[in-house]
């Protein structure tokens, strides 16, 4: 790309003068043969920059010079190796890229050029550059010389340059000649040249320089400037201090100006200069005195200590420390201090404080101190990212969360329980229910999170709770194999285990069960059973091969005629017995004699969806519990169920002489011991049941639903929950037709409530097929949040009056814990609300005649400062910790996200985020961002990110209020703007229906200005106008 210069020609003739005894000039093209060198990481994309960590890569990028590609430094960089350092970009094929050095230095820079143009580490830029530090650089040529740039177009911020420029023409310690912006900026060292010397740029050519200063020495001949000399563009908040020695045109500040300089100052002692006209000179003692700098930002840009000159705060930043899981805080100097979080300040005694331990997220303050000749500076804050802490590797040792199957379990597939990494599991078998008898092997994949790494992890170094477990070195894929599966021990009666009989000799083991045995101990120790004395058993628990206690609940197992407690997945039982009866001495001898009755009644064959007996109570010598194995409600079909019965002898029978399998059950194989009450009883397998009758009778069998709907026949009971937050039982009767009953959470609930009422609970649409009531009452248990009732409040269930728009309560609730139970004969819209205990009513959000006006210091005056105040009054967005409001500040779309969902107030955490930056989204804005993406009002990009800290255009902003008020987005073909051929297609329809409703209007002229950004009064103000939209 060729670019004409205004005084290229002139500049010319004087080289050719100057140069005299130079046949020629000639500008470097190139030759050099690069050997093979990649980045080291990256894309080149803004969400994946092109990664720079050697002088090698540094060098490549001059093969990248397009728009549109990005470039991050991730270390210090060496360029020694490079004895003639060769810039990157020339007047055809300049620089347009982004590059950001992330405040890593780049040192050792040598040029020797002389006779060439373009001198620097950068020869022609148009691009963006910032955060980066050149030190100990040399850099000699010809016509414009700059230590970071030559010759720049494009934008240079928070940068500095230390060391030595030399040349003819145009030499500046950071720039030679601008034609851009410099910003944040400064230079300091050796600046020598005959014409346009300056110790930051050598001539300012219409570009523009703020907030930045020079310290370095100028000299030689003619437009000799401390900061500039030869200025033709604005010059704002800056100054100069080094000395300036030469002929003519000199000064302090600049040697030649022909334009506006403000607010900036030179000098006038170290200088040894007076810029008449041009600038204004400060004695060294008014230079370090801050009332000289009144109009400067020293909250945000500058910062002063006592007896020193004004220095940037843009060069306060943060890189990893020495240490692991540390950061590096540099830029800084003795007579700050700094803390981490809401920690207390620790005073900085260096120009930097290495090997603070951080986590990611964290933010750190650092300010000027205050002493007895200084005010404590503003707070800056700088938040800890990835890339400012020492990487670790991600800590090995225990897998959590993920357990040894167990027969009947659901296998976890995902572990997220560390803060160093996420991890899938693939099991093999591949089963959705874990089998008995079956060796499973889990592949454990692990994926470190921001700031961790698998990289040093050693081999076979993770565990897994009863698993054999392997993984190569640096490898987060970890094989755990698992011995055989288990099952949970099901029968929870113990038999062979009766209350103490005066003179019985107590058990001392169990062996009845298929699935384990157990020893017997009393307290008190006895031979033989006492009268008048209370006994306790405890049983100890072995499970047989293939059974096991885990995932027995607490209190399962149960012993007859006693009170028996065992913990969660134990096996150890304790059994309390009533005391033995009192024996007088007087007392007659009862005669007892044995049961004689072999048939025990009341036990009957299962029969599919029948309910199982648990008690017999039909003989007139015994009673008896029964147990089922398996475990059941309801027999099921194709099942052969054992009943366990244990008989207990009623008053004058004893088991004493009852012979061996003496019992029997119709329809079972029974057996008993001799001497013993314990019968097994073996069924063949249920049949379906019988439809040989055609009238219809009461199902014993409930239909159940977990998912929110269920269909349910006539003469059927059913169960159907939703989200474990609402179960609605239906008894037998209840119906007359089939129903289909269907439970939805309600999204969009500011509507349903004018007054405010504080739910305590979603609330929850609940239909069904047909209009009629309930023929008898139906269960619902809801539950809710009962950290919100208040000591003089109660929870109660309200249904919404469709006809009256109003909530009426649902007498008779009954509370347990955090569920509330009623009964209702009709459905539709349900929730809980919070009831005031004197009055009877809903409790409502407390609402003051008068707005609170909240105190920022740059509202007042605003055009937006009404909408301003009440947006901060009802929670939409908040001011800043230094008391701004920042009106004018951009909004990005994640702001603009978590403004918008304070506004609608949906429901819910939203859906799950995978955009392929979720990571960049903070943990502020991920709740709001998945709530909008679930309302389908927020979308990502094309390429599958979301773009979190992007300034949402108004374009965009349009797309985004039409849909949450239900607008279409079809396409338009034309809208009334002037500039409508700059609005994308997309967001036509959307733009038109804002500037009709009055959302939003044009910037002037009528141009909607569809690629412009968002103000924060600009965002509050339209959200208001939503607010206002949705309420009418």
């Amino acid at each position: 790309m060729y670019r004409v210069f205004k005084k290229g020609m002139s500049i010319l003739l004087v080289m050719l003068m100057v140069m005299g005894g130079i046949s020629g000039v000639v500008v470097p093209s190139g030759g050099t043969a690069y050997a093979a060198v990649s980045f080291a990481g990256g894309t080149g994309s803004a969400s994946d920059p092109y990664q720079i960590a050697t002088a090698d890569q540094l060098d490549l990028v001059r093969n990248y010079l397009g728009a549109g590609l990005y470039f991050n430094l991730t270390a210090d960089i060496d360029l020694s190796s490079y004895t003639n350092w060769e810039p990157i970009g020339t007047v055809d094929n300049e620089f347009m890229g982004n590059m950001d050095g992330n405040g890593f230095e780049i040192n050792n820079l040598k040029i020797d050029s002389q006779g060439h143009y373009y001198s620097g580490l950068f020869g022609f830029s148009d691009g963006i550059i910032t955060n980066m530090i050149l030190d100990d650089i040399e850099v000699k040529g010809a016509y414009t010389v700059g230590g970071l740039v030559a010759w720049n177009y494009g934008t240079i911020s928070n940068s500095y340059a230390t060391g030595s420029m030399s040349g003819d023409t145009a030499v500046g310690g950071l720039v030679g000649i601008n034609s851009g912006s410099i910003s944040n900026s400064y230079a300091t060292g050796s600046m020598d040249g005959f014409f346009y010397v300056g110790g930051l740029v050598g001539e300012n050519y219409h570009g523009s320089i703020s907030n930045s200063y020079a310290t370095g020495s100028v000299s030689r001949n003619r437009y000799l400037g401390g900061l500039v000399g030869y200025n033709e563009g604005p010059i704002s908040n800056s100054y100069a201090t080094g000395s300036v020695i030469g002929n003519n045109d000199m000064g302090g500040l600049v040697g030649y100006n022909t334009t506006t300089i403000n607010h900036s100052f030179y000098d006038s002692n170290t200088t040894g200069q007076l810029d008449t006209g041009n600038s204004t000179g400060k004695t060294t003692e008014e230079m370090q005195n801050s009332s000289t700098f009144s109009d400067w930002d020293f909250s945000e840009d500058w910062y002063m200590l006592s007896g020193q000159y004004p220095k940037l705060w843009a060069f306060t930043a943060l890189k990893p420390g020495t240490n692991a899981g540390t950061t590096k805080l540099t830029g800084v100097t003795s007579g700050m201090e700094y803390k981490v979080n809401t920690g207390s300040y620790t005073t900085i005694i260096d120009t930097s404080v290495d090997n603070i331990v951080v986590e990611l997220g964290d933010m750190i303050y650092v300010r000027v101190k205050e002493t007895t000749n200084q005010q404590e500076s503003a707070e800056q804050i700088r938040s800890v990212d990835a890339q400012d802490i020492k990487i670790l590797p991600i800590p090995t040792g225990a897998i959590a969360g993920v357990i040894a199957p167990i027969t009947g379990a659901t296998p976890v597939t995902a572990v997220t329980y560390s803060a160093a990494y996420t991890a899938s599991i693939d099991w093999s078998p591949v089963d959705a229910i874990f089998a008995g008898g079956e060796i499973y092997t889990a592949t454990i994949t692990l994926t470190p999170k921001r700031g961790y790494t698998l990289t040093g992890v050693g081999k076979d170094s993770f565990a897994v709770a009863g698993a054999t477990t392997t993984n190569a070195a640096d490898s987060g894929v970890v094989t755990a194999e698992f011995p055989a599966t288990a099952a949970p021990i099901q029968l929870g009666a113990i038999a062979g285990v009766t209350a103490p009989a005066i003179g019985a000799t107590p058990v001392t083991a169990v062996t009845y069960s298929a699935e384990y045995t157990a020893t017997v101990s009393w307290s008190p120790t006895a031979t033989l059973f006492v009268p008048e004395t209370a006994y306790t058993a405890t049983i100890t628990i072995t499970p047989k091969a293939g059974y096991t206690l885990t995932r027995v609940p607490a209190n399962f197992f149960t012993i007859a005629g006693a009170t028996t407690t065992n913990a969660a997945d134990s096996g150890v039982v304790t059994a309390e017995f009533p005391a033995t009866a009192v024996l007088p001495v007087t007392e007659v001898p009862v005669t007892t004699i044995p049961i004689a009755t072999a048939g025990i009644a009341g036990v009957e064959a299962p029969v599919t969806g029948a309910i199982p007996v648990t008690t017999v109570t039909y003989s007139p010598e015994y009673t008896a519990t029964v147990s089922w194995s398996p475990t059941t409600t309801l027999f099921a079909q194709g099942i052969a169920y054992t009943a366990t019965i244990s008989i207990i002898p009623k008053a004058g029978y004893t088991l004493t002489g009852v012979p061996a399998n003496f019992f029997n059950v119709a329809g079972a194989t029974t057996t008993n011991e001799a001497n013993s009450g314990v019968v097994s009883a073996v069924f063949s397998a249920t049949q379906p049941v019988s439809t040989g009758s055609t009238s219809t009778t009461p199902s014993n069998s409930i239909a159940t639903s977990t998912k929110g709907t269920l269909t349910l026949p006539v003469n059927q009971a059913g169960e159907v929950s939703f989200e474990d937050a609402v179960k609605i039982t239906i008894p037998v009767g209840a119906i007359n037709k089939e129903l289909i009953l269907s439970i939805h959470k309600v999204l969009d609930t500011p509507i349903l409530f004018a007054n405010k009422e504080i739910l305590l609970s979603p609330v929850y649409e609940i239909t069904k097929n047909f209009a009629e009531d309930f023929s008898k009452p139906i269960t619902m248990n809801f539950t809710f949040d009962s950290t919100l009732v208040k000591s003089n409040q109660k929870a109660a269930v309200f249904y919404y009056d469709e006809v009256k728009k109003s909530w009426v309560e649902v007498a008779g609730s009954k509370i347990e814990g955090n569920h509330i139970i009623v009964e209702v004969n009709h459905l539709g819209k349900y929730a809980v609300l919070s009831v005031d205990g004197v009055t009877g009513l809903p409790v409502t959000e407390p609402v003051t005649g008068t707005s609170t006006k909240i105190n920022l210091s740059d509202v007042a005056g605003h055009w937006a400062e009404a909408n301003i105040q009440q947006a901060l009054s009802i929670g939409m967005v908040k001011g800043y910790l230094d008391g701004t409001f920042q009106p004018n500040r951009t909004v990005t779309r994640a702001e603009f996200a978590v403004m918008l969902m304070n506004v609608l107030k949906p429901q819910g955490a939203g859906t799950q985020l995978t955009f392929t930056d979720t990571a960049t989204i903070g943990a502020w804005a991920q709740t709001a961002v998945a709530q909008a993406l679930q309302a389908g009002i927020i979308t990502g990009y094309e390429d599958g990110t979301f773009r979190p800290n992007t300034e949402i255009t108004r374009a965009e902003m349009a797309v985004i209020l039409a849909k949450a008020l239900g607008k279409s987005t079809e396409v338009k073909l034309t809208t009334s703007f002037v500039d409508d051929k700059n609005i994308p297609a997309w967001a036509k329809a959307s733009v038109d229906f804002v500037k009709k409703s009055g959302m939003v209007q044009g910037k002037g002229d009528n141009e909607f200005a569809p690629q412009a950004s968002a103000t924060r009064a600009e965002a509050v103000t339209v959200l208001l106008k939503l607010l206002a939209q949705r309420s009418n």
